[in-house]
Formats: C-alpha cells, structure tokens, sequence
C-alpha cells in the first residue's frame, strides 16, 4: 500500500482523503516570532489520529519538548464595575482599562456579576478596541447578554490562556497546558500538543507498578504518579501511560488527556 494521511469522517460534515503528495504535519513543528495569518492564538488543529494542538504563544523561552507548558496569564482585568450600560442582547461591553491593544483579549473570557443576582455569566472575547485617551474599551464577545449591565455590574477578564505558556517552575501553582511541539524562543508562536499520544519525561515511578497507569503533572513539567501528590507533584491528570508496560519497559507513550 502507498504512503498517505489518515482520513477523518466526521458524520454530518464534509471529509477529505489527504492525498500521498500533500503536506504532511510539518507547520505543526515550527515557531516564529510572527504569527502565522492562518492562525489565531488558542486555535485548535485536529489530527486524524486524534492528536490535538493549540496555537500558543511563549511569555519566556521554552527549552525542552521533555516537559509541559504552563498556562502562566493570570486575570487580565479585575472585578470592576463597567464604564457603561449595556442593552440585553447586545455582545458589546464597556471598561476602564489603560494600555490595552487592539484585539489583545481575543480568544480570553469575560465573566459578568449582575449586581444583587447569582446569575453570573461567561461569554467568549472575539476582540477589542484599544484604550483611548480616557482609557475606555469596547470588548466585543462571541454570544448576546441575557440581561442588561448598568453601572452597577461588574466584570472580570481573563485573557486568551494560550497567549502566555511557559516552562517556569510555578511550584504547583499553575495548571499545564500540555506539551510543546518544539522549542521556543521568548515572545515567539509554537503549537502545544492538548491530547493524544505523545511523550513527557517520566519519573522512575510511571509505569512501575501494576494497576497504577494514570500519570500525573510534576511542578516542572514531567510526570509522575498519583501516590506523589503533594510531593512537588500536582494533581492535575495529564493522562493514562499507553504502551504495554512489562517489566524492563522503557519510558513509555502517554494518552496525553488535557484539552481534547
């Protein structure tokens, strides 16, 4: 049989045979310090396989494809009250906020707090202008509001999570985002791997024991095993270990499980 790409059928939705001479996956292992016009940052690549890629942006230099990347954005903007009201069914928001460009929060969140009602809601940032002089911003969100704001609500923003991922050493206080494609330099765009098959440096612990297969995130960005939670390991679940694990087994493949 000829070389060629796996097909994908999703059932309701056009599919296509990609054929032996196309492009293979290679864009998926490159970076630059430009971003791609295909591609915004937080966007999605399925593969055939199942495999899973986000666009990201590194906030420091990634060294190392052996360990994960953290989402390191913290809320952009604070509870605060909106600078104006804004109709039901309307997707524009109105704030105070200094020094924001246009579009920075694209692919963040805004969560709205109606004032006196637990009603709170979350909607998709899809752009924004920037501040002006009297530092006013219009956010513009991906879905209609289902009550009025007055100057009485408040919102809270929180960035694009793609749009700084690092290899920092948080010490168990940031959640991973998955593993990068490549390595990377400060500032520049790369794709991180969220679910599939992929490798992680293990600690000696994965894959030792019988009956123990899920695999969880170390600070640094290995794995380690559930038994270590709390011992510089989180407990956030990066997956199942894949391969067969006889004993002598080599550091094995993981089903890497964090944003399908």
């Amino acid at each position: 049989m000829g070389h060629g790409i796996a097909k994908v059928d999703n059932v309701g939705q056009p599919a296509q045979v990609t054929v032996t001479d196309a492009s293979f996956w290679d864009f998926l292992y490159t970076t630059s310090t430009v971003r791609h016009q295909r591609y915004n940052i937080g966007d999605r690549v399925v593969l055939p396989d199942g495999r899973v890629f986000r666009y990201a942006k590194a906030g420091a230099a990634i060294a190392s494809t052996d360990l994960a990347v953290s989402f390191a954005s913290a809320a952009k903007v604070s509870y605060e009250t909106v600078r104006a009201a804004s109709a039901i069914s309307t997707r524009e928001v109105y704030i105070d906020e200094a020094s924001l460009t246009e579009d920075e929060l694209r692919g963040g969140y805004l969560i709205v707090f109606k004032n006196g009602a637990s009603t709170h809601c979350v909607r998709g940032i899809i752009g924004n202008t920037a501040s002006d002089a009297s530092d006013h911003v219009v956010i513009y969100l991906d879905a209609s509001l289902p009550y009025a704001l007055t100057t009485s609500d408040n919102v809270e923003v929180m960035s694009n999570p793609y749009s700084d991922v690092r290899q920092t050493n948080f010490g168990g206080l940031a959640s991973f985002a998955g593993m990068p494609a490549k390595d990377a330099a400060s500032g520049a765009y790369l794709w991180v791997q969220t679910w599939g098959p992929c490798w992680c440096a293990p600690q000696a612990t994965v894959a030792a024991a019988a009956y123990v297969r899920s695999v969880y995130f170390r600070h640094d960005g290995s794995l380690d095993v559930r038994a270590t939670i709390g011992t510089f390991v989180t407990d956030q679940c990066a997956g199942f270990v894949l391969d067969y694990s006889p004993s002598g087994q080599g550091p094995p493949l993981i089903m890497l499980q964090v944003s399908p």
